[in-house]
């Protein structure tokens, strides 16, 4: 029997920056603004009066406005640190050019309010060499950053996972479950301009709060349904995060016959669904995302989330809740973890 040829790759460029803080570009957010945390909110259509309405948010336990959770990628987001990382090649020269969004996984610790001033700071702190049929030779990398606020003190940590891969070795295409389009056809839908005043928002959404006694393993949070993402809904997400809009509709990108949503739109997704159901003076300890498959633009989803264990540590009550998103096409295209902590209905 041939013996099987494991993969070569130097890795040396990244070996010699893991734990090292790298380059921070300047952030496309510093100070934590009403307008700032808006337009995050509105740009992935979740109208949680916490985040809108101060009048509602100074009735709640944090005693005014709060930043949604995935509001922090636009104090420092990975698209802005990959770039920077050195070039690498694959054992027949090939440049790994594609970096593909894997995994996220956040812990926040305090809320980000108007007037907090944040910056942010991220390392590399893994490089591991895969090979696999679907990506060929491959880097699994993990990027870490921490967010401090105006006192020094960490508010959040994220860490993100990416494959670094050789776009033109066609795996992801050949693996997607998706029906053909016409030669350089897309689903996108072009819709018009947001211009102020051309539009209206639904009014604020105002939760009803969930407690700890009235949770129960196995409980299934009600199921939120994504309407078709489109180029423009991407664009609005870039422009809230990193300043940016998004031009990529029709043909083959990154391997893919169309636009994709972005992988980091599921934490947003998720935080709406689980607080929708929790209520506004819950708070999200932890969140975590994984890319199963891609989401095309022009297609459905759907989040769910169901209860898999309660208790109680240090006299805080927490549930620990499992996540799914599903394309409607009837596959899995992301999972998920999330620890929420949530009030007693009666004080101990």
């Amino acid at each position: 029997m041939e013996n099987r040829r494991e993969p070569t790759l130097d890795l040396s460029p990244y070996l010699d920056v893991i734990g090292k803080e790298l380059e921070q570009p300047e952030q496309f957010n510093y100070e934590v603004t009403r307008d700032s945390i808006r337009h995050f909110a509105h740009s992935v259509d979740d109208y949680n009066a916490l985040y809108l309405d101060a009048d509602f948010a100074s009735s709640t336990k944090w005693k005014g406005i709060i930043a949604p959770p995935g509001y922090l990628m636009s104090h420092g987001h990975s698209a802005w640190i990959i770039p920077r990382l050195p070039k690498l090649q694959d054992p027949e020269g090939g440049e790994l050019n594609l970096f593909a969004h894997a995994a996220d996984d956040w812990t926040f610790l305090k809320p980000a309010r108007p007037g907090n001033f944040i910056r942010s700071s991220s390392r590399l702190a893994s490089a591991d060499l895969k090979s696999g049929r679907k990506m060929g030779t491959s880097v699994l990398l993990r990027l870490e950053t921490v967010f401090f606020d105006q006192y020094g003190e960490k508010i959040a940590t994220r860490g993100g996972q990416y494959f670094l891969m050789n776009s033109s070795r066609g795996g992801p295409i050949n693996q997607s479950p998706y029906p053909p389009l016409p030669d350089g056809g897309t689903r996108n839908v072009i819709q018009p301009t947001r211009f102020p005043g051309t539009f209206s928002l639904p009014a604020a959404r105002r939760d009803s709060q969930r407690y700890y006694e009235d949770v129960n393993v196995g409980d299934e949070l009600p199921v939120l349904e994504i309407p078709p993402v489109m180029l423009q809904n991407l664009g609005r997400f870039n422009a809230a995060t990193i300043g940016t809009g998004v031009d990529e509709v029709g043909g083959e990108h990154d391997g893919m016959p169309d636009a994709y949503v972005f992988g980091h739109l599921r934490i947003s997704w998720f935080a709406r669904l689980i607080l929708n159901w929790a209520g506004p003076n819950s708070w999200i300890h932890q969140l975590t995302q994984r890319n199963r498959q891609w989401l095309l633009i022009g297609f459905r989803a759907s989040c769910a989330g169901v209860v898999k264990a309660k208790g109680m540590t240090d006299g805080e009550a927490w549930i620990d809740i499992d996540l799914t998103c599903d394309c409607e096409l009837g596959f899995v295209t992301n999972v998920g973890t999330a620890r929420v902590v949530l009030p007693l209905r009666h004080s101990r």
